[in-house]
């Protein structure tokens, strides 16, 4: 598994009021926003991890709060398999791929694939 997850890719809060979160994040604490959709608002946070507003209601309650990134989903998964990690089915959405599992104190995480650009 050494070296299949290469970073923290995103930071996950949940937000109630989308639009007064974004602005107190970007014009108060100056973070520019990466892009947005009408339940996700990624900020930039320094030049590595960004911050993830997320729409309270749109995800589970046990979303996680980061995301790990590999770029070799696949064999991360094959890899958890051998190591009796519990594991999900890769998710493909076109441009990301994500892979839920569950940590040994029961914490729903992800692992997440994508070009980078």
């Amino acid at each position: 598994m050494q070296g299949l997850l290469e970073r923290i890719d995103s930071t996950f809060l949940q937000v109630e009021d989308m639009e007064r979160a974004c602005q107190w994040y970007h014009d108060t604490l100056g973070f520019p926003i990466l892009w947005r959709t009408d339940i996700i608002i990624a900020l930039k946070v320094g030049d590595k991890t960004p911050l993830t507003l997320v729409k309270k209601g749109t995800v589970p309650a046990n979303h996680p709060p980061f995301h790990f990134f590999t770029s070799n989903i696949e064999k991360v998964r094959d890899a958890m398999i051998e190591n009796n990690i519990q594991v999900e089915e890769i998710r493909d959405y076109g441009t990301v791929q994500l892979l839920d599992f569950i940590d040994s104190e029961g914490n729903h995480l992800h692992v997440c694939q994508y070009e980078m650009g």
